[in-house]
């Protein structure tokens, strides 16, 4: 089962993990407004606040964390997969609901694969604190992300774009870095351009990929921006030196 965070906000707390919870439901043959669910549970589900607020603080996120365990722990005999997808995104409620799954997981048929951009977690990040306290408690793996082998990166082009002739393909694994997102752009445009796919794979930028690249950049602030234009005309690889001279900077 799926859940995920939303990149632009603005989602209802713990948004990924009722959608988690609502698919192993209708996987189990339960509706989430059935009767015998759990208050707390069915609260979740239809989007409200978790559990009426207390005159004394905060509602009882205890007990709404043993019912949703209960949840992921009763899915299936067979066992269970929630992948918790751009979890850099992540809200309070939901990355505390992580750290108090994690060592409950030894004693369950459940995996939780969490995905997420690590150029977005930077120090002070809540989803940093929250995997160094899951990492002490032993039941946590970082696996680090690359790009795609050259081999995947041409069965990835000839799905999507059918035959293409090897120095082309050659091209876009180069230019790509391995980039899945990239790479199956490309390979739109080398099924739909009128340009000659050589040119697509050497100089073609896909309209979704230049949308993504001007989001990211202009997040960035100005002189990081400025430090990037300039990168950009030295080339992929360059050095502080060139870089320094054309910036001005130390």
């Amino acid at each position: 089962v799926w859940g995920r965070c939303r990149e632009d906000g603005g989602a209802p707390p713990y948004r990924p993990w009722a959608q988690i919870l609502r698919g192993v439901l209708k996987a189990g043959g339960t509706s989430p407004d059935d009767d015998q669910l759990d208050p707390s549970i069915a609260s979740l589900l239809r989007a409200m606040p978790a559990a009426p607020a207390s005159r004394d603080g905060p509602p009882d996120r205890f007990r709404l964390f043993e019912a949703m365990t209960s949840v992921l722990a009763g899915a299936r005999s067979q066992g269970l997969l929630a992948v918790v997808d751009d979890l850099h995104r992540a809200d309070e409620g939901s990355l505390a609901f992580l750290r108090y799954l994690a060592p409950e997981l030894p004693q369950l048929p459940v995996l939780v694969l969490g995905a997420y951009r690590d150029s977005e977690v930077g120090p002070g990040h809540p989803l940093a604190s929250a995997v160094g306290a899951m990492a002490e408690s032993g039941n946590v793996q970082v696996v680090p992300l690359g790009g795609l082998a050259g081999t995947e990166i041409r069965a990835l082009i000839e799905r999507y774009a059918g035959p293409v002739p090897a120095p082309v393909t050659d091209e876009v694994v180069s230019r790509t870095a391995g980039n899945p997102f990239f790479v199956v752009e490309i390979a739109a445009l080398l099924r739909t351009a009128a340009m000659e796919p050589a040119q697509v794979a050497a100089t073609a930028i896909p309209p979704t990929v230049k949308e993504v690249i001007t989001y990211r950049v202009g997040r960035l602030p100005p002189q990081t921006r400025r430090a990037l234009r300039a990168a950009a005309v030295l080339g992929r690889d360059f050095g502080h030196q060139p870089l320094s001279q054309i910036l001005g900077a130390s």
